[in-house]
């Protein structure tokens, strides 16, 4: 094999590893994971694939029974910014946007655990299909907490496809 035919070789196979690498490889050490629920619903989440942990940054749940999507984010201190801690209780107006778009919702937390600077907010919605194309269009999801001087969150919407797809069959519109 010429020496040019063996770069072409290497580059095709560094593209194919690339392209199957798993999610926690984008940089986060997380992956996309879809937890099926006994009630025939199920969850979405951005989590560190080590079983001896349970850090989640996303986690989209569907009620299989009333169709409502829960949203948490785990908010951190980077992307809360200056904001106060008003006693435990955290309001967020928070933007989610992709290539699809930009979808805006209220949430509502509390701190991770006490004296934490970490706060996971969350909000029941439906999963419109203005929201399904924020959760699955490009090749990452970008959360911003609005008046917080913190900067946003890129998740990597890599290895999402599967959990997206059964979030939109169990939850989405019929």
């Amino acid at each position: 094999m010429t020496e040019r035919g063996s770069r072409l070789v290497s580059m095709i196979l560094a593209a194919c590893l690339l392209a199957v690498a798993p999610a926690f490889a984008q940089g986060d050490g997380l992956a996309w994971v879809v937890h099926r629920l006994d009630d025939g619903g199920v969850s979405v989440v951005r989590e560190n694939p080590d079983p001896d942990t349970d850090f989640q940054i996303v986690a989209l749940t569907c009620d299989a029974e009333t169709r409502v999507l829960r949203m948490l984010y785990y908010v951190t201190p980077e992307a809360r910014g200056n904001q106060p801690d008003p006693g435990g209780v955290y309001d967020a107006q928070t933007t989610w946007s992709s290539d699809g778009g930009t979808f805006e919702l209220a949430m509502r937390g509390r701190q991770a655990e006490p004296d934490a600077e970490e706060f996971f907010v969350e909000a029941e919605t439906r999963l419109t299909p203005a929201l399904i194309r924020v959760l699955t269009t490009g090749r990452k999801l970008t959360v911003r907490i609005q008046g917080a001087a913190g900067r946003p969150v890129e998740i990597p919407l890599a290895g999402s496809a599967e959990g997206m797809a059964a979030l939109v069959q169990a939850c989405g519109a019929r």
